[in-house]
């Protein structure tokens, strides 16, 4: 299986239906998630598939991969805290995120390698350091800051629309 990422807007509040619906739509049938005692969703009916979910406001996304992956997307423009980078990031990243746009960045590349590792954000996020890793990529689509964690650290687009 070639990694991929799934993305659709939508319209409402109920995230976890439109992941749902976004499964389905990505794999050609209803799935049914389960989590492990660590957070991580997993697909008893496939358990070949890693899965990584990632959803906000107005949008859900879900990477699917062989091997385990991670991925999170935050809205364009949200504020990170300056007080949350001097908690969160390493002395690397808080030079890097100077301004929000790079915070952002820095933000979502935490998320996705923790979701990727299942650690989740129970770890000290301060030791996790995003920058100059081969397995994380970052790019901005859609009104939203995207960060895919994995390896290859390559993968194939599909965008689709939930809005009813």
């Amino acid at each position: 299986m070639t990694n991929q990422v799934w993305f659709a807007h939508i319209e409402g509040t109920d995230l976890s239906a439109a992941c749902r619906k976004l499964l389905t739509l990505a794999l050609g049938e209803p799935i049914q998630v389960a989590y492990l005692p660590n957070g991580k969703p997993w697909l008893p009916s496939r358990p070949e598939i890693q899965i990584s979910l990632a959803h906000t406001r107005g949008a859900v996304a879900a990477a699917f991969s062989e091997n385990p992956v991670g991925l999170d997307l935050e809205p364009l423009g949200r504020p990170i805290h300056p007080r949350l980078r001097g908690r969160c990031f390493t002395p690397q990243e808080q030079v890097y995120a100077l301004d929000a746009a790079h915070a952002l960045e820095v933000w979502t590349r935490k998320e996705a390698s923790l979701k990727r590792d299942g650690r989740g954000i129970r770890v000290r996020l301060s030791e996790v350091e995003t920058l100059g890793r081969s397995d994380l990529v970052s790019w901005q689509k859609e009104g939203y800051q995207f960060s895919f964690c994995g390896v290859p650290p390559l993968f194939l687009w599909y965008q689709t629309d939930l809005k009813e």
